[in-house]
């Protein structure tokens, strides 16, 4: 490969890079007071966020030579983070801020000014961070496009001179005052700008849990908002107490029932024609012994007992490895309870079928009484209505399930009966219990 000025360049910081970490190394900042320690730190900040600036023309140039195809990839962001080993998030991040503060070619070769030139200034000579970057990027986007170009010029100078004296989180504040002053008597926002706006996205934390963000439409946001709040009130005070989630969690469960009901329809396809399927791969030892995680085609890990859960619930496509990674057992998990068996549960327990719970029939969940993976089949002796709670919650509690002359009894656990005496949810149900013999 011949060597190139840009080459040698790359080649000469690297070299100046390690021999300042020599420096560092050496305790050569001992030799400086306390306010040269500060502006040493102020310049290596800047000198940092000058470098991320070099992003920009490498995006450009592999848009221009569709390097991304060439290997293979759907996009920039894609092939970025697969070179660099970035998230996607972040590859998508670096892009659309290339695109935004990169000086800019006709299709004649004319040079043009960066989109927005203010933030592109400022990021060179390194005043703006990365994150401060994002954020008036987003907001300047957030604008509405009938706004005069003047208008988001002025709003651009405003956030960029902001960001001199102003971290990120006091930033959003300036940026949120500027979207509620900056046109108040314009007109309300288009259609167009709100789909243009909206977005959802997932991201994985360390512990295995997913990060929910995005914008939703006004209209989407009104009809989700409604059947979330409807489903999150706090839970009737039962045997275990009071309920103790807060109105966060009760959201999310509210959520989590919305989900499990779209999952639970039978007919239910997405608009590619994909059946809505869920897809678990797992070891061998895994699927015999429920511990573990298996993964999703996501990259998602759930617990194994998780998913063998979810069974009762939506169609789950199952793959089981070898050590080696080959294929010993796959299929699906089960065939799900047909209409004419959620009808026939339905009227036998009117609801969740746990004494005393009074969640309807519609956000309950088919549970089967023998659990699928130990051979449990999907028939009216071996299927009970539960709401998600007493789903998730019962057997980990310690109660168990029978079915006695066709309708569910649930045994309670010592800590609660030392007796153990069968309960029944007696709903609206012409039926008396018998007598329990002591």
């Amino acid at each position: 490969m011949t060597s190139a000025p840009v080459r040698d360049s790359l080649g000469s910081l690297r070299a100046a890079v390690e021999e300042l970490f020599k420096q560092l190394d050496a305790g050569e900042l001992a030799s400086l007071d306390e306010d040269e320690l500060v502006e040493f730190a102020r310049d290596m900040e800047g000198v940092r966020r000058q470098l991320q600036t070099a992003d920009y023309p490498l995006v450009g140039e592999f848009d221009e030579r569709d390097t991304p195809e060439h290997y293979s990839a759907r996009n920039t962001a894609s092939f970025l983070s697969g070179l660099w080993r970035i998230t996607p998030h972040e590859a998508h991040a670096r892009v659309k801020e290339a695109h935004a503060l990169a000086p800019r070619t006709t299709l004649t070769g004319q040079l043009l000014d960066p989109l927005r030139p203010r933030a592109a200034a400022a990021r060179e000579l390194g005043i703006l961070s990365r994150a401060q970057t994002t954020l008036i990027l987003t907001t300047l986007d957030a604008l509405p496009r009938t706004l005069p170009v003047e208008d988001v010029d002025g709003a651009e100078q405003i956030l960029v001179d902001a960001a001199h004296a102003l971290n990120p989180i006091e930033l959003r504040n300036v940026a949120v005052r500027l979207l509620d002053t900056i046109d108040p008597d314009g007109p309300a926002p288009s259609d167009e700008h709100h789909q243009r706006r909206r977005e959802l996205g997932f991201r994985d934390e360390y512990d295995g849990m997913v990060r929910l963000s995005g914008l939703l439409e006004p209209e989407t946001a009104a009809k989700t908002q409604a059947l979330i709040n409807g489903l999150s009130a706090p839970r009737p005070d039962d045997v275990t107490g009071p309920d103790q989630r807060s109105a966060a969690q009760r959201r999310h469960d509210a959520l989590a029932q919305l989900v499990d009901l779209g999952l639970r329809a039978e007919d239910h396809a997405a608009d590619a024609g994909a059946a809505a399927m869920l897809h678990l791969t797992m070891t061998a030892e895994q699927f015999e012994n429920g511990t573990g995680h298996a993964v999703t085609t996501f990259g998602q890990r759930i617990r194994v007992a998780q998913a063998f859960r979810l069974t009762d619930q939506a169609c789950v496509g199952w793959v089981v490895h070898n050590s080696d990674g080959g294929i010993l057992n796959y299929g699906r998990s089960r065939r799900l309870a047909s209409k004419a068996q959620v009808e026939a549960l339905i009227a036998r327990d009117g609801g969740c079928a746990s004494p005393d719970c009074l969640i309807p029939a519609e956000w309950c969940e088919r549970h089967h009484i023998l659990e699928w993976q130990h051979g449990g089949e999907t028939n009216l002796n071996n299927l009970v209505l539960l709401c998600a709670y007493h789903h998730r919650r019962l057997t980990q509690h310690g109660w168990t399930i029978q079915i006695r002359n066709g309708v569910p009894w649930f045994i309670p656990p010592q800590h609660i009966d030392p007796q153990r005496r069968p309960l029944r949810n007696l709903r609206g149900l012409n039926a008396v219990p018998p007598p329990v013999r002591q």
